[in-house]
C-alpha cells in the first residue's frame, strides 16, 4: 500500500511540475533574436533632424507572458544584435529604454513576440536619445516697420531685422526662461515640453526716438499639445527708428 501511494505521489507531483512549466520562461529550447537601434535627436538644429545607429551595448530586457517584471536581460552586441536563449514557447515582450528628458527619465520601447520553434526573430527595437526628443519648437517672425521722427518711411525692399532679442515665458509668469537673437526676422525656441507659452520680441518705442529705451511686444498664447512639431507664430509687428 505504501509503495502504491508513493508511486501515485510521484505521478501527481510530476504532473503538477510539468504543468507549471508549460508557461513562458526559461527552461526550453527556443530562442528570440533581434536588433536594437538608437535614434539620436540632435540639439540646436531647429528641425528635428535625427540619425539612426545600431545601439551597441544597450541593455535589452525580456518579460515572460503577461508579467511586468524583468525576466532576463542581455547587452546588444555588434550591429545592435541581441539574443535570448533557452526559452519555452509562448508570448514574450522584449524592450529597451529611451531617454526622454534631461532628468534622465526613461520609457520602455516594447516589442511583442511569440517564441515558436528553435529561433524567432523579433521586430526591430528603436530607442530615442538626445535633448530634442519628446519636445517641440516654437518658431516665428517679426514684421518691422521703419520710422523717422515718428513718420513711416517706405523702404523697398524692407530690410530684415537681426540681433534684436526674442524672449519666451511660461503663460502667466512675469519672467522669461529663455532668450534668443532674431536673425533675418526669424527666431526659434526649441526643446519645449507641452504647455502654454508667450513670446515677446524687442521693439523700439513709438513715442520718441531713443536708442536707450526698448519695448517687448508679446504674442498671443501658444499652446503646445504635441511633440516633434514646429509651432508657427504669426508675424509680430515691431517698430524700428532710423
Amino acid at each position: 500500500m505504501k509503495k502504491c501511494f508513493y508511486g501515485f505521489a510521484l505521478l501527481f507531483f510530476g504532473a503538477a511540475f510539468s504543468a507549471c512549466n508549460q508557461g513562458e520562461g526559461v527552461g526550453g529550447s527556443s530562442s528570440i533574436e533581434g536588433y536594437v537601434y538608437n535614434v539620436v535627436h540632435y540639439d540646436d538644429n531647429y528641425s528635428f533632424r535625427a540619425d539612426t545607429f545600431p545601439a551597441i551595448g544597450t541593455k535589452v530586457y525580456i518579460s515572460f507572458g503577461d508579467e511586468q517584471a524583468v525576466g532576463d536581460d542581455v547587452d546588444a552586441g555588434a550591429d545592435g544584435y541581441y539574443r535570448f536563449d533557452y526559452l519555452r514557447e509562448g508570448a514574450y515582450t522584449v524592450y529597451a529604454l529611451s531617454k526622454i528628458d534631461k532628468s534622465g527619465q526613461k520609457i520602455a520601447e516594447p516589442i511583442a513576440v511569440k517564441a515558436k520553434g528553435k529561433l524567432t526573430a523579433a521586430a526591430d527595437i528603436y530607442i530615442h536619445t538626445g535633448d530634442a526628443y519628446g519636445t517641440a519648437i516654437i518658431k516665428g517672425t517679426v514684421d518691422p516697420s521703419y520710422h523717422h521722427n515718428g513718420t513711416l518711411w517706405s523702404i523697398t525692399p524692407i530690410p530684415p531685422v537681426s540681433e534684436r532679442r526674442a524672449r519666451i515665458y511660461n503663460a502667466g509668469e512675469d519672467f522669461p526662461f529663455d532668450e534668443v537673437r532674431i536673425s533675418d526676422n526669424v527666431y526659434a525656441f526649441q526643446k519645449l515640453l507641452p504647455g502654454k507659452y508667450i513670446v515677446s520680441v524687442e521693439s523700439e518705442p513709438k513715442e520718441y526716438y531713443s536708442y536707450d529705451v526698448i519695448e517687448f511686444v508679446p504674442s498671443d498664447t501658444i499652446t503646445i499639445t504635441e511633440t516633434g512639431i514646429v509651432y508657427e507664430v504669426p508675424p509680430i509687428p515691431i517698430w524700428v527708428n532710423i
